[in-house]
């Protein structure tokens, strides 16, 4: 039973951390959901022992000073910064760090040359990585157009094989809010493609 219990334990304070950094962090910069899951349960693991690490001497003291078992709730309050506060607020800045692209900078100040690649796998991913409101012009089979307004409320399939999309607004040629407008849906394979523009202000249909 102990055993077992230890196990859980581990697993917990090894993965939780990991886990909790990585899911803020997605919630700013684009994060890859399709990994193995050996890459993806080292992701986690990495991630974690960044967060102990620093702090590994005066977790190893108190660990062998049962420091725990004297002050419970104290080791309570610690446990709950080291596996949900602080990856919470690495997250954070990892991720607003790589929506910056802040890692690029120190390495172009002193001038070297690296080989820059995209981390997003695809140009479908790039494209929606970041919904910022934008015109969206969609060309059917048939040859037809249709004119949307890609708002926050829109939405980009993020599974690899299902394409589609849904446009919050719809919009009439001239960018004038159709009346009543409720969105548009958009299967993968109706459309050859789309293009995308930013808002003009001028338009005579405001965004929403």
């Amino acid at each position: 039973m102990f055993e077992s219990f230890a196990a859980v334990l581990m697993l917990i304070v090894f993965s939780v951390p990991g886990f909790v950094w990585r899911t803020v962090e997605g919630q700013f910069a684009y994060l890859d959901k399709r990994l193995e899951w050996e890459k993806y349960a080292l992701g986690l693991l990495c991630r974690s022992t960044f967060v102990y690490l620093p702090l590994a001497p005066c977790l190893y003291q108190a660990w062998q000073g049962k420091l725990h078992d004297a002050h419970p709730f104290a080791a309570g309050a610690v446990a709950l910064v080291l596996i949900l506060l602080l990856p919470a607020l690495l997250g954070f800045l990892c991720g607003v760090a790589r929506q910056n692209n802040w890692r690029g900078r120190p390495i172009r100040r002193l001038r070297f040359g690296t080989f820059e690649q995209s981390h997003i796998p695809t140009a479908w991913d790039s494209v929606f990585s970041e919904i910022t409101p934008k015109w969206a012009i969609a060309t059917q089979k048939s040859g037809g157009l249709v004119y949307g307004y890609f708002g926050a409320k829109s939405h980009a399939s993020s599974t690899p094989d299902e394409r589609d999309l849904f446009i919050s607004h719809v919009v009439q040629q001239g960018f004038e809010f159709a009346k009543d407008t409720r969105g548009l849906y958009l299967r993968d394979g109706d459309v050859t493609s789309s293009e995308f523009t930013e808002p003009d202000p001028t338009a005579r249909g405001k965004t929403p």
